[in-house]
């Protein structure tokens, strides 16, 4: 390579600047030519040290224009004025039959504010499981009913879709507004698209069933993505471009990290949750080796003595491997050893959705003591009285799994427990997730340990496209970047500046969103 790049400069080629020349005489950077030439050809440390800052510099440039473009797409958009009943709001914050948390008031005031603007809202609301992110979407939805719009919630599962309708159409429904849930298992399918069409349903609550083709609004003001890490970026977007002027909430309960937040999230407003419902007790979490088994059966048993319930949960439906990792009928198996009396039953991915919806609701109504599962129930499934949540296998499992999965117990006044069953007692992701509830603090380590995907693009994980930057060690130069992206993206919008990259993200993103300027 090196003598590859020493014939082609020896041959007089000029590479093309892509960064403005202002830039590099602000911060003393070496031009194009200079930056590739001494990346193979360095002189001495003061060549490297200029190619490393160089790389840092234009990697956070050109992410942070992409972001303020995308930011300025919005900006340009101006929707149909919402009228705001502030009597009916006040009203259905003192008809709870619980009472807010000051950050949930906090973030209902900045909902509230973002649509009465002109502008659509485009806001991530973020908090640990558990932190009550339900009844800020059913605020979002309601506000926007009573403006005379129709509000949409697209849900995971098929089982999350159904939860909510019966919880939100149980506070909604005395108000009058009609609710309604669209998931893939329902016969009467084509009714509710047709009443959704006319406008005979305000809110609708569905799955990816949401997004087909067939299904149309009357009058669609808001988008509210619950759980929208599962969620693909197209299939965010699909939903929310049926209606050019909605408003769009996300629910994340993955705490994204503060310094993510500000930079990868930089065209999005985000809202946090930190504190929990009164009344809560935190989940105590416990690595156990797999040689102290019995222990923790007889720890189990006493809970089960309570008429409480439990949630195994292992890495695989089947171990093709045959690797002795636990597998859905490995734990049947030793469950069914240690509690031959209990109701003990298992759920997966592989089944028909009918018979997955029987065992949760087998589970929700008691007729289930012991539920073996695959991570199908890391989202969304509230079932008060699991007390018990035993992870097979843990040191398998990524953080926020982990954390996902955790919070599917300590729903309720009662202690819950969380057990990470492993034969790694050492292992650093588990020692995290033992030693700390804060969704945010695991959210930080997280980062530091796997990356935190390209939230631009399609990939969930790896260090979305910077291949030199670091958001911890160049938080200074990612500051310099973002600010001058902000001063100069009106100059390139007006051809003051020209940029072949430039130039691609406008063709790219007006291409993915669908937007005509």
């Amino acid at each position: 390579i090196t003598k590859a790049i020493e014939d082609i400069y020896s041959n007089n080629i000029n590479i093309i600047e892509n960064l403005p020349n202002e830039l590099i005489s602000k911060y003393k950077l070496y031009d194009i030519n200079d930056y590739i030439y001494y990346s193979h050809l360095p002189r001495n440390r003061a060549d490297v040290h200029q190619i490393i800052r160089r790389r840092k510099y234009e990697e956070f440039f050109w992410y942070c224009v992409r972001l303020e473009y995308l930011k300025s797409l919005r900006s340009d958009i101006s929707k149909p004025l919402r009228t705001i009943n502030k009597e009916r709001l006040n009203d259905f914050i003192n008809d709870l039959s619980f009472e807010l948390t000051e950050d949930q008031l906090s973030v209902l005031k900045q909902i509230e504010d973002d649509i009465k603007s002109s502008k659509p809202m485009n806001r991530l609301v973020q908090g640990d499981v558990g932190c009550g992110k339900s009844i800020i979407a059913i605020y979002a939805a309601y506000l926007t009913i009573l403006s005379g719009f129709q509000a949409a919630i697209m849900v995971p599962t098929e089982i999350l879709a159904k939860q909510h309708y019966e919880s939100m159409n149980e506070i909604l429904s005395r108000y009058g507004i009609i609710v309604e849930y669209l998931v893939s298992s329902r016969k009467n399918k084509a009714d509710i698209i047709n009443r959704l069409k006319n406008g005979r349903i305000n809110l609708i609550i569905g799955t990816h069933a949401l997004i087909e083709d067939r299904v149309t609004f009357d009058n669609l003001g808001i988008v509210i993505i619950d759980e929208q890490h599962k969620f693909g970026v197209k299939q965010r977007q699909k939903l929310i471009d049926k209606y050019k002027y909605c408003d769009c909430l996300y629910l994340s309960a993955t705490p994204i990290p503060r310094s993510l937040g500000l930079t990868i999230f930089g065209d999005l407003d985000i809202s946090s949750i930190h504190t929990m419902p009164k009344g809560r007790l935190q989940t105590i979490t416990k690595i156990v080796n797999y040689k102290n088994i019995k222990g923790l059966m007889k720890s189990i048993n006493k809970e089960l003595e309570l008429n409480h319930q439990v949630y195994v949960v292992v890495p695989y439906i089947e171990d093709l491997n045959e690797a002795d990792i636990m597998d859905v009928d490995k734990a049947y198996s030793l469950f069914n050893e240690f509690f031959p009396n209990k109701n003990i039953n298992i759920i997966h991915g592989k089944m028909k959705n009918d018979d997955k919806n029987q065992v949760m609701n087998d589970f929700i109504s008691r007729r289930i003591d012991i539920l073996i599962s695959t991570t199908v129930i890391e989202v969304g499934v509230n079932v008060k009285n699991a007390t018990v949540m035993v992870i097979c296998d843990a040191e398998l499992f990524g953080l926020a799994a982990l954390h996902q999965l955790r919070g599917r117990v300590g729903r309720s006044s009662f202690q819950s427990y969380c057990i990470l069953l492993t034969d790694e007692s050492d292992n650093e992701r588990l020692k995290v997730i033992e030693e700390t509830t804060d969704g945010f603090k695991i959210a930080e380590a997280d980062l530091k340990l796997r990356g935190p995907g390209d939230y631009l693009g399609d990939d969930q994980s790896g260090y979305f496209a910077l291949d030199y930057a670091d958001f911890y060690s160049d938080i200074k130069i990612y500051e310099c970047a973002k600010a001058d992206a902000i001063e100069l993206l009106p100059k390139f919008k007006k051809k003051e500046l020209e940029s072949n990259i430039f130039n691609d993200i406008i063709r790219n993103e007006e291409k993915n969103r669908n937007i005509n300027n």
